[in-house]
């Protein structure tokens, strides 16, 4: 699989997984845990751009400025009275967990690399960024192993089932045990279709992906049935 196709299976399931929030009739155990599948497809991908591009700096201001356009249609999305949440969107994930590999490149000294990875998974939490600290060590687990298909599915896998006993440990009073479970299996699914990445960058439709997120995410909010009320008000 190359990259274009890794991307457009994440952009179906992140698709997938929105449609839910605006049109709560969508609302069932495909739309509930398969959106599970999008976050780490998009992570890969990114790292593996970032391995690819000549210009790094460049790579990462483009992903910034996505993240600020995007910023707006995001907020709105998760006005919705469905969603409990807030922050800022996966394009700011996608620039922090880069960044965090390029710090870890540049920066002499061991203990000063992994202070700052510590550090931008810390803003990345008080930020509120999409997937918070776990966006971080997902992006960076596929870096850190990246010669290495095996070693990166034992990191990635390491950092997914840690989120889950961490939810687990801290929710798992308030939510049945199963929603943990079935969310666990549906985010190591990526983790397993990664492993059949050819190397290959595919048909080159960058802009289709930067354009598709912020303008998917408009297009729910406003024909979700909660817009239209309000409009009628």
């Amino acid at each position: 699989m190359s990259t274009f196709v890794l991307k457009f299976i994440a952009v179906i399931f992140m698709f997938v997984d929105h449609v839910k929030y605006a049109f709560p009739s969508c609302y069932n155990n495909f739309t509930l845990y398969f959106g599970r599948i999008a976050f780490p497809l998009f992570a890969f991908c990114s790292v593996q751009a970032y391995s690819h591009t000549s210009n790094i700096s460049k790579y990462i201001k483009r992903l910034l400025i996505a993240g600020v356009i995007s910023e707006i249609p995001f907020l709105l999305f998760y006005r919705l009275p469905t969603i409990d949440s807030y922050g800022l969107n996966i394009e700011f994930t996608l620039a922090l967990g880069l960044l965090a590999i390029f710090s870890f490149e540049k920066v002499e000294g061991k203990l000063k690399k992994w202070l700052i990875v510590i550090g931008i998974c810390i803003l990345a939490q008080v930020t509120h960024v999409d997937y918070q600290i776990f966006g971080i060590l997902m992006i960076f687990s596929f870096y850190i192993f990246k010669d290495s298909k095996f070693k990166t599915f034992l990191a990635s896998s390491l950092v997914v089932s840690g989120k889950y006993i961490y939810r687990i440990l801290v929710y798992g009073k308030t939510s049945p045990i199963e929603y943990y479970i079935f969310n666990w299996i549906c985010t190591m699914i990526p983790l397993f279709i990664v492993l059949f990445y050819n190397g290959k960058k595919g048909p080159s439709l960058k802009w289709f992906f930067y354009i598709f997120y912020p303008l998917h995410l408009l297009l729910l909010y406003l024909f979700s049935p909660y817009t239209f009320n309000l409009l009628n008000l």
